[in-house]
């Protein structure tokens, strides 16, 4: 028997006759065996039919979506309907019932779902389509009865008759005659037959009856049967003489079958997918573009339409690194353009704090000027950028890179991390390692570790963060030359690192490769660290400092170094304090006052005689003063609408347009508007309008524009 479905309405078999998307398949029947990518599309069985594998009764019943069912399709049963369901990128998301779709085969119940219109006028739905059966095989035979066993042998010989009876004595005189022998017994009587053998074994089970119905899939060419070439669907039995065909459907390419097969055009309003172009069959009979085509990343062509695979709510980064967002019908929207990167949670970000180191930016040893840079971003992940010979990028190389790498997480073997580290609050860059303080109040360092300034108790450089040892509930860090300290909960500090001046103030001049109290003190509100010295702000609005002081960097009125903390006189209410090479500044909301070494011009007064008390800058008191930072011999200020700055300009670190030096404050041009600046060795950088913007020496890649350019004006990182 072979037949032809003829209708879409029609019989039994006419029920397959609806299109196939004719796009590229994704994989063969038996999907699953890897997880599909967060952009990946609903997968396709061989030759356009989705093999189902699970059967629920709810949409909550189904099994979580996860690594093993990933790629799956399910059919989701109900009391008064049916649903295909895909699991794609962690989330069940369902196959749209289109006429002109593709049909689902259940090869549990050997059962076909297609998609089907009960009447003119009503929705498509997914329809179970029951499948004759062949008529079961035939039972085998009985196998043969048994032979008859043999005879029983012959019985044993009876036993010899007893000897007859001695003959009476002759009378006395002449001797008798001796009697004669008696007869020998009769013979015994013959045994009784042996018993019957027992039954021969059964024959052999006859041979197995024909299986019953049975279904074949296979791809059917253009040409009478369907003209753009479809699905071939047979149903039969499979006999001695092969597969016998009882019964035959097809499914085309968004053409009809049976009555309309071998029509040389499509049939006006069907659909179908040329790849990932939708097309609909136009007027004339011929296929035409409906819309673009399906975006490769977020959907997939099925039934000649466009079908989202995202859960509406999410987000995602596109291959353009720009945010996208799942809508309600399931499929990616652009978000927003990032003005810096998008981040670990699919949504942009944005730049909360930037760091350049200080110190200087030739140290011995070094193959590259200058020190790298490094960006707390909104995601609480980390990136740097710059030199990279002691591994102060964190990125487990030490390649060095002039745009932004993420810092990865420490562990694992060298070489092998991948995980960018998170859960960052804040970080500080040294002149070759950086230090991130995490959201469990612990610090992780990473880079040059030769005076222990990493504080895990070596001192093994690591291109990756480790963490420091015994360092909890810490509130602040500060990163310097070679040694680094943090405020703690009870407002301590505890220092480690290098300590030939003194500045880890512990009282000695001993190098420690963990961290050591400060002696003495208490009650501290921030922190700073600069090449062979520190300062920090008490909760009384006062300074006190230690560490080197051959330029009367302690602002004690001595060049005398200490190391213990001694009182900056002079000063009251202040709001922050930083510290670069030999100098350091401290603000008081409305003017700002520095000491120390001054050889170019670095404490604003102008002048260049060193000073071992605070002396107020030139013009600088505002009402807006937001903040200030001291690099290796400059400084910067951020004012109302302005950054101003002021000190050694030969690399352009003023960001004036000139390589002048300045011992009063010049304006950072163009004017930027920020929250906040940071000034290392040679550079200096700003935050403006969501974007970091670095000026001054770029030897080593430390502004981070993608070159190795010096600038005397801002220019932006790329990201």
């Amino acid at each position: 028997m072979h037949a032809r479905a003829v209708g879409v309405r029609g019989s039994l078999a006419s029920s397959f006759a609806i299109g196939v998307a004719a796009s590229a398949l994704i994989g063969a029947a038996g999907c699953g065996n890897s997880p599909p990518s967060t952009s990946a599309a609903p997968p396709l069985a061989v030759n356009g039919v989705y093999a189902v594998r699970i059967e629920a009764s709810s949409v909550s019943s189904l099994p979580v979506c996860n690594a093993k069912t990933a790629g799956e399709t399910a059919i989701v049963t109900s009391t008064t309907s049916a649903t295909l369901e895909a699991c794609v990128a962690g989330a069940w998301v369902p196959i749209p019932c289109l006429v002109g779709g593709s049909v689902a085969f259940d090869s549990a119940t050997d059962s076909l779902w297609a998609c089907t219109q009960s009447a003119t006028g009503a929705l498509p739905a997914w329809s179970q389509i029951t499948l004759p059966q062949g008529p079961p095989g035939a039972m085998g035979a009985t196998g043969a009865t048994g032979a008859t066993g043999a005879t029983g042998a012959t019985g044993a010989t009876g036993a010899t008759g007893a000897t007859g009876a001695t003959g009476a004595t002759g009378a006395t005189g002449a001797t008798g005659a001796t009697g004669d022998t008696g007869e020998t017994g009769a013979k015994g009587p013959q045994g009784d037959a042996g018993a019957t053998g027992p039954q021969g074994a059964v024959g052999p089970q006859g041979p197995a009856g024909a299986p019953g119905s049975q279904i074949q899939l296979t791809s059917e060419p253009p040409g009478a049967n369907c003209s753009s070439g479809g699905q071939r669907i047979d149903v039969g039995v499979a006999g001695d003489g092969g597969f016998i065909v009882e019964q035959t459907a097809y499914v085309c390419n968004g053409v009809s079958s049976g009555a309309d097969a071998g029509a040389t055009s499509c049939v006006v309003s069907a659909l179908q997918c040329a790849d990932q172009q939708p097309q609909q069959c136009g007027a004339d009979g011929t296929w035409e573009n409906i819309g673009p085509s399906c975006d490769s990343l977020s959907q997939a062509c099925v039934g000649g339409a466009c079908v989202g695979v995202c859960t509406p709510g999410t987000t995602q980064c596109s291959s353009r690194n720009d945010e996208q967002t799942c809508v309600a019908d399931g499929q990616w929207r652009p978000a927003a353009a990032c003005a810096v990167t998008c981040g670990l949670d699919g949504k942009c970000d944005g730049v909360t704090a930037v760091s350049v180191g200080s110190g200087r930016a030739f140290k011995e040893g070094s193959k590259e000027g200058g020190v790298a840079a490094c960006a707390l971003l909104s995601d609480s992940s980390v990136a740097c950028w710059g030199p990279n010979t002691f591994g102060q990028l964190g990125n487990g190389t030490t390649i060095s890179s002039s745009t932004p790498v993420s810092v990865l997480s420490g562990g694992g073997t060298k070489g092998t991390q991948t995980t960018p580290l998170s859960g960052v609050t804040a970080v500080s860059t040294g002149s070759e390692s950086a230090c991130a303080l995490l959201s469990d109040r612990t610090v992780a360092c990473w880079g040059d570790n030769a005076e222990g300034q990493l504080g895990d108790g070596t001192t093994t450089n690591s291109s990756t963060p480790v963490a420091v040892s015994g360092l909890k509930g810490v509130r602040a860090i500060s990163v310097g030359f070679s040694s680094a300290c943090a405020v703690l909960a009870n407002d301590t500090v505890e220092c480690w690192g290098a300590n030939a001046q003194g500045q880890l103030g512990d009282g000695t001049t001993t190098s420690s490769s963990t961290p050591v109290a400060v002696s003495g003190l208490k009650g501290v509100r921030a922190i700073s660290v600069g090449l062979s010295s520190a300062c920090a702000v008490l909760a009384n609005d006062t300074v006190e400092c230690w560490g080197a002081n051959a330029q009367g960097q302690l602002g004690n009125g001595t060049t005398t170094s200490s190391s213990i903390p001694v009182t900056v006189p002079g000063l009251s209410n202040v709001a922050a304090v930083s510290v670069g090479g030999d100098s350091a500044c401290a603000s008081s909301g409305t003017r700002v006052e520095c000491w120390g070494d001054n050889a170019e011009g670095q404490l604003g007064n102008g002048t260049t005689t060193n000073s071992s008390t605070p002396v107020p800058v030139s013009g600088l008191s505002s009402t807006t003063l937001r903040a200030i930072s001291v690099g290796a011999d400059s400084a910067c200020a951020v004012l109302g609408n302005s950054i101003r700055c002021w000190g050694a300009n030969t690399d352009g670190q003023l960001g004036d347009g000139t390589t002048t030096d300045s011992s009063t404050p010049v304006t950072v041009v163009p004017e930027l508007v920020s929250s906040s600046v940071s000034v290392g060795a040679e550079t200096a950088c700003a935050l403006s309008h969501g974007s970091v913007q670095c000026w001054g020496a770029n030897s080593g890649g430390q502004l981070g524009d993608g070159t190795t350019t010096d600038s005397p004006t801002p220019v932006a990182v790329v990201w």
